[in-house]
């Protein structure tokens, strides 16, 4: 099943991230590049994936937390940030789309009472 949250708002800043882990089951797949958002999704068991195809974890969470606290602080300090990300591009399409199949194919194995109503 497909569903999609519009979670638009002029509410506090996290509102929305409240409303997606308030109403996130286990084993549903978010799509975010919000890490603090993608942290509380894992603890919640959901699934967790980038736009550029990288799954958050368990395992790779601490790290990914670490690096953007370091770089909000450093923004946040007065301390130069060069760029972003860089440019979407062809090889993060196709790195999503692998992701994405990967955890669909591997969503479409679990026992039909393990996946969300």
């Amino acid at each position: 099943m497909l569903r999609t949250i519009d979670c638009r708002t002029q509410r506090p800043p996290d509102a929305a991230d409240d409303y997606i882990v308030d109403n996130v089951a286990a084993n549903e797949l978010v799509i975010c590049s919000d890490i603090p958002l993608a942290d509380r999704l894992i603890k919640k068991q959901a699934i967790a994936l980038d736009p550029r195809g990288n799954e958050f974890t368990e395992r790779n969470m601490g790290d990914r937390l670490a690096m953007r606290n370091l770089f909000t602080d450093l923004r946040d300090h007065g301390g130069q940030m060069s760029g972003g990300q860089r440019a979407y591009d062809e090889r993060d399409k196709q790195a999503f789309s692998n992701a994405l199949d990967r955890i669909l194919t591997r969503l479409a194995k679990l026992p039909s009472n393990a996946s969300t109503d």
